[in-house]
C-alpha cells in the first residue's frame, strides 16, 4: 500500500524580492511542465506575525506516494527549462533552507 508524502520546501526570500519569487512560481505553472506525475495539492505558508521569520516561505507539495514524488523529481531534474527557473543560483530571489519529505500519520490510530 502506498502512502502519501509531502515535499516541504522552506525558503528565505531576500529583501524586496518576493515579487521575483512569485514570478518564478507562476512560470512553473506553464503546461510544458506537466508530467506523468503531478502534485495532488500545493500549499504555501508565511509567518502570520511580523518578526525575524517574516521572510520565510514554506511550500508544501503533496504527492500520492513516494514513487509519484520520485517520478516528478526525475522529470524536473531532466527538464532544461525547469532548471533555468529553479537551479540554485547565488543571485536568486530565494534561498532554499531545507527540504523535508514527510509522511502524514495519525498518532491516535
Amino acid at each position: 500500500m502506498s502512502m502519501p508524502v509531502i515535499a516541504r520546501f522552506t525558503y528565505r526570500i531576500r529583501d524586496g524580492r518576493f515579487a521575483e519569487f512569485r514570478d518564478k512560481l507562476r512560470a512553473s505553472t506553464d503546461p510544458k511542465f506537466d508530467s506523468a506525475s503531478m502534485p495532488t495539492a500545493i500549499h504555501f505558508h508565511r509567518e502570520a506575525l511580523p518578526g525575524p521569520r517574516a521572510d520565510i516561505v514554506i511550500l508544501d507539495i503533496h504527492y500520492e506516494s513516494l514513487a509519484a514524488f520520485g517520478v516528478r523529481t526525475a522529470f524536473e531534474q531532466h527538464h532544461l527549462d525547469w532548471a533555468a527557473i529553479w537551479a540554485p543560483r547565488d543571485d536568486a530571489p530565494e534561498a532554499l533552507l531545507s527540504l523535508h519529505i514527510l509522511s502524514p500519520f495519525d498518532p491516535f490510530a
